[in-house]
C-alpha cells in the first residue's frame, strides 16, 4: 500500500472507524489465528479522499500503510473470500503465498478450505510453493508448462515429477510406478539384475496419472527414450483402453499430437496380473503357494499370511501384512516381495518390466 501512496509528507487521518460488523470480526479473528496473533478491533482510516485498512493489536493501532506485505495480503484475501456472499462464487488469487511465512500459509489454507466448502465456492491461485504439496487432502494441484507451441495443464503430479519436468536425471533408467508397493516389486527386479543403482522410481500416484505424466514429459522437451511408465495392471489393461484415455489427456489432431501418442503409448507396460485381481491379492497368492524351503525369516511371513483370511479391502492385504510383522512399511514391502518372487508364478508377472530393464541394462552397458 505505502507503494501506491504519493503523499510527501506526514498522513493525517480525518477519522477512524472502529468495524463491529458480524463479517468484520469475522475477518479479524481469522486474521488473527492464520499470523498467531491477537487483534482487538479492525478500522477503517479516512484521509482526504482515501480509505485504508487499520488494526489494533495490544497498544498499537496502525493502518495498512505500515503493515509488513503478508499481513496485508492475508486482511485482503479474508476480505475478498468472506465477502464473497454468493455460493458458487468464483475467487482468483494471484501468488497467493508471495511475501507469507509457510506457517501463516498453511493456516491461510485451512480457512480458505472451510470457507470454500461451506459456500461452495471456487477458489483459484497460482503459487510455486512446494509447501502445497502437504496439502493435498485441501488443495487439488495443478501444474501449468509453457512449451514452445502451448501451455499444458498436468493434473494430479509429485513434486519428483515436477523436478523431473524442469532438471536434467541423475540415472541412466527412470521408472514410473503407481504407488510403493509397485515401486518396491520394480527394485526386487532391478536389483535381481544387478542395476538397482541405476535407476530411479518416481511415483505417480492414481492409475490415470500415468497419461498425463508421460505426455507431458514429452511435451515438455524431455527426453523420455530411458524412461518406462508401469501400471499395475488392473485397469487400463488393452492397447486400446490405453489409447482412449490418452486421446482424453492429450487432446488435438495433427501429424505432431500423433506421433506423440505413438512415443507415449510404447513406453507405457504393466504386470502381468491375472484377471480381475489387485496386485494386493496376487502377491498374496504368490505367499499361499510357495513350494520352495524358506529361511526362517521368510517363513514368519508365509505364516503372518496364512493367517489373514479377510482383510475388507482387498487393497489392504499387504498393508494389513506388514502391521502385523511389526516393521517399517519400506522394510516390509522389501521383504514380502522377496519371499513372493520365489513363485513359480513371479516371472510371467514381472516379465514385461523385467525384460525392459534388461534390455536397457545391455543397451547401456550397465555393469
Amino acid at each position: 500500500m505505502i507503494e501506491f501512496e504519493n503523499k510527501g509528507q506526514r498522513i493525517k487521518y480525518r477519522a477512524t472507524k472502529i468495524q463491529t460488523t458480524q463479517l468484520d470480526e469475522l475477518i479479524r479473528n481469522q486474521a488473527g489465528f492464520i499470523l498467531n496473533k491477537n487483534y482487538d478491533s479492525l478500522h477503517v482510516h479516512e484521509y482526504e479522499n482515501k480509505t485504508i485498512l487499520g488494526v489494533k493489536s495490544g497498544k498499537t493501532q496502525y493502518s495498512a500503510l505500515t503493515m509488513g506485505a503478508g499481513e496485508q495480503r492475508i486482511f485482503t484475501i479474508l476480505d475478498s473470500v468472506f465477502r464473497a456472499q454468493n455460493k458458487h462464487s468464483l475467487i482468483l488469487i494471484d501468488e497467493i503465498d508471495l511475501l507469507m511465512h509457510p506457517f501463516a500459509l498453511q493456516r491461510l489454507m485451512d480457512v480458505l478450505y472451510k470457507e470454500a466448502i461451506k459456500k461452495a465456492h471456487q477458489i483459484i491461485f497460482t503459487s510455486h510453493n512446494t509447501e502445497l504439496f502437504k496439502l493435498k487432502d485441501k488443495v487439488q494441484l495443478r501444474h501449468i508448462h509453457q512449451t514452445d507451441s502451448q501451455t499444458i495443464c498436468l493434473p494430479n503430479t509429485t513434486p519428483d515429477v515436477t523436478l523431473r519436468m524442469t532438471g536434467e536425471s541423475v540415472k541412466s533408467i527412470e521408472v514410473y510406478v503407481e504407488d510403493e508397493l509397485a515401486e518396491a516389486i520394480v527394485m526386487h527386479i532391478a536389483s535381481s539384475l544387478g542395476i538397482s543403482k541405476d535407476v530411479f522410481i518416481n511415483k505417480y500416484g492414481a492409475a490415470v496419472n500415468v497419461f498425463t505424466v508421460s505426455a507431458g514429459l514429452l511435451l515438455s522437451g524431455q527426453s523420455i527414450i530411458n524412461a518406462l511408465f508401469v501400471l499395475d495392471g488392473d485397469v487400463y489393461i488393452t492397447s486400446e483402453d490405453k489409447d482412449r484415455q490418452l486421446k482424453k489427456m492429450v487432446t488435438g489432431n495433427g501429424d505432431k499430437i500423433d506421433i506423440l501418442r505413438d512415443e507415449v503409448l510404447k513406453k507405457i507396460t504393466q504386470f502381468n496380473l491375472p484377471p480381475n485381481k489387485s496386485p494386493e491379492q496376487f502377491i498374496f497368492h504368490c505367499i499361499h503357494t510357495l513350494t520352495v524351503k524358506l529361511d526362517k525369516e521368510n517363513e514368519e511371513i508365509t505364516n503372518i499370511a496364512s493367517n489373514i483370511v479377510n482383510a475388507g479391502d482387498q487393497h489392504n492385504l499387504v498393508n494389513l501384512l506388514i502391521q502385523q510383522m511389526g516393521v517399517n512399511k519400506e522394510i516390509g514391502l522389501n521383504r514380502i516381495i522377496r519371499v513372493a518372487s520365489h513363485s513359480h508364478d513371479w516371472s510371467g508377472f514381472s516379465e514385461p518390466v523385467c525384460i525392459w530393464l534388461e534390455n536397457k541394462k545391455n543397451e547401456l552397458y550397465l555393469a
